[in-house]
């Protein structure tokens, strides 16, 4: 008790990042499943593909809820935000676990679940860039990395979570299964909500809010006619920070299935491993951020998502197996983990603190969304026009140079 006591902003921030997780990977891991209940089409094929628009359509969703809810944050203080995303993700979640299929509702039955999934989107969207915030502003100078490195480390548990259970529920109830892990992650928000009164306002953005003169901008209009180039930066630092991810993650797993013939289960169990490290590495590499410099160690990273990506690309065509993959992909993801662990804490520095989780949350959730979410499929389509498997490496070496210069471009304020 005494830990909560004296953690209890962490341990509530970490928490809703943790469900945002768990609740916005559900669609992407049962798409195949939810198909054909709100779908329904003679193609299973066309099935899918419509299921899959709707998650890429999400991704559309996560940058205006990052501009909407930094916008609260910003005026309205980030306790605010960080509550009204639970509720924004969760509700949204039980009624996609216990939403009738077409074949009882008919069209209104896919209009209802892309709506709900829209709304779950800008939810997790709030979570991430008010849990980003939240946890910085209570973190000490000493500290500020090792927090943004739990805050993504608590996102990829979640997901892992996600995974896990839905090898259980699927595996043993194939056919509605995937419901109940929907109604579990709409459960866990409720939960986090009896921690509301726990979280406390930051003393920074308290402080700065006395301070306020009125009649002061819009934290948007002042962030894009003042910070351009911060938020610019932010963009690309995000890219660079999720694309690695995408593609390790996703688009590798495409290999796995057509070149290698392994099962999804066999895939799904492969993820959860690579979601594990993630988890228990990234606050070591926070910690080290808060040592070495947070921009020094994103950019040494980038460095090495120039150098490495290409010859372990090369790598994998020559020896295409299991093993080869998933050591490369561990090696990957220890040179994007320098970026992602330091990310949130780096990036809050480029934006004063009436303008901060908007600058924050809108930019990185659109460099996210435009560049991480089409990973997999941009990956795809060029592998086959140019006929080589070495563009996946490619594509990374490219953004690893792009996030080093907007790293070598950005420049702190003092707040």
């Amino acid at each position: 008790m005494k830990f909560f006591s004296k953690y209890k902003n962490v341990v509530s921030g970490l928490s809703i990042n943790a469900m945002e997780s768990f609740c916005f990977v559900l669609y992407g891991y049962y798409a195949t499943l939810i198909a054909p209940i709100f779908f329904p089409d003679q193609d299973p094929k066309v099935a899918q593909l419509k299921a899959l628009l709707v998650f890429a359509a999400m991704f559309v969703m996560k940058p205006l809820g990052g501009l909407i809810f930094g916008h609260i944050g910003d005026k309205y203080g980030r306790k605010t935000s960080l509550i009204s995303s639970v509720l924004v993700i969760s509700l949204p979640t039980f009624f996609i676990g216990i939403l009738p299929g077409y074949d009882v509702l008919g069209v209104s039955a896919s209009i209802l679940l892309v709506l709900l999934l829209s709304i779950q989107g800008l939810g997790a969207a709030a979570a991430y860039s008010g849990a980003a915030i939240f946890l910085n502003e209570h973190a000490t100078p000493q500290t500020k990395s090792l927090f943004s490195g739990f805050l993504f480390s608590a996102a990829f548990f979640g997901a892992a979570s996600a995974s896990l259970l839905g090898i259980y529920f699927v595996s043993n109830y194939p056919t509605w299964g995937w419901r109940v892990v929907f109604v579990i992650g709409a459960f866990l928000g409720l939960c986090i909500l009896l921690l509301r009164h726990n979280l406390e306002e930051t003393p920074l953005f308290k402080s700065n809010l006395a301070k306020r003169k009125p009649g002061q901008k819009v934290p948007i209009k002042a962030m894009l006619t003042k910070r351009v180039r911060s938020f610019i930066c932010t963009v690309g630092i995000a890219a660079g920070a999720n694309l690695p991810f995408y593609i390790i993650l996703i688009y590798v797993n495409t290999i796995l299935s057509s070149d290698l013939g392994v099962s999804n289960p066999e895939i799904l169990i492969h993820n959860v491993l690579i979601l594990l490290f993630w988890t228990a590495a990234l606050p070591f590499m926070g910690y080290l951020g808060d040592k070495v410099g947070e921009k020094q160690l994103m950019m040494a990273a980038a460095l090495l998502l120039i150098l490495i990506p290409v010859p372990l690309m090369h790598w994998f065509t020559t020896h295409k197996n299991i093993e080869t993959l998933l050591i490369g992909r561990f090696i990957l993801s220890i040179a994007a983990m320098g970026i992602v662990a330091p990310c949130s804490s780096y990036l809050a520095r480029l934006f004063p603190v009436e303008e901060r989780q908007t600058g924050v949350g809108f930019g990185y959730l659109l460099g996210a969304a435009l560049f991480g979410g089409t990973a997999p499929s941009v990956c795809l389509f060029f592998t086959e026009y140019f006929k080589t498997d070495l563009f996946p490496g490619i594509y990374l070496a490219i953004f690893g140079l792009i996030t080093f210069l907007c790293l070598k471009a950005s420049k702190v304020t003092d707040s």
